[in-house]
């Protein structure tokens, strides 16, 4: 995707497979953050509770900031909190913040 036309809303599928791979309290590694990289292809970006920002080659030339629905939310809290086994595949919505 090219980040310059990035649309205001995105959905997210997180599914098994990012789960199972994912770190609890990674901010690079976590469920969200390996399903998010797809839509970001050769873009750093770094999960919060909730916030992701989207960034070109590590250096600051371009950021985007996005803002994690309460469902994204409400999953980091129980991933990181109480494990793999607290949490299943869902979709969440990333939205915009200017």
């Amino acid at each position: 995707m090219n980040i310059t036309g990035t649309p205001d809303k995105l959905i997210v599928k997180v599914t098994e497979k990012h789960i199972k791979r994912g770190a609890r309290g990674s901010a690079v590694s976590c469920p969200i953050a390996r399903a998010t990289r797809g839509l970001f292809r050769g873009y750093d970006l770094s999960v919060t509770e909730d916030r992701i920002s989207v960034s070109q080659g590590g250096l600051i030339y371009e950021q985007y900031n996005y803002s994690i629905s309460r469902a994204g939310r409400r999953f980091i809290q129980n991933f990181d909190n109480r494990g793999r086994k607290a949490v299943k595949p869902f979709n969440f919505v990333l939205t915009r913040v200017y």
